[in-house]
C-alpha cells in the first residue's frame, strides 16, 4: 500500500463526514499528508484541490 492510499484511509477514520469525500475530508488529508509527507505537498494539494474547484 502506498503512502498516499494509507493516509487516504487514516483520513477516513479521523474524519466520519457526509459526503466521505467532502470539504472536511480533504481538509483532514491536506493536514495528513502535510505531517507525513511535508509541507510543499500538503500545498501542492491544496493548490490542485483548489483548481478543481474542491473547497
Amino acid at each position: 500500500m502506498s503512502t498516499e492510499v494509507a493516509l487516504h484511509e487514516v483520513a477516513h477514520h479521523l474524519c466520519d463526514a457526509d459526503p466521505p469525500h467532502g470539504r472536511e475530508f480533504v481538509a483532514t488529508f491536506c493536514e495528513l499528508a502535510e505531517a507525513v509527507m511535508g509541507a510543499e505537498v500538503g500545498h501542492v494539494l491544496r493548490v490542485v484541490y483548489a483548481k478543481e474547484g474542491v473547497r
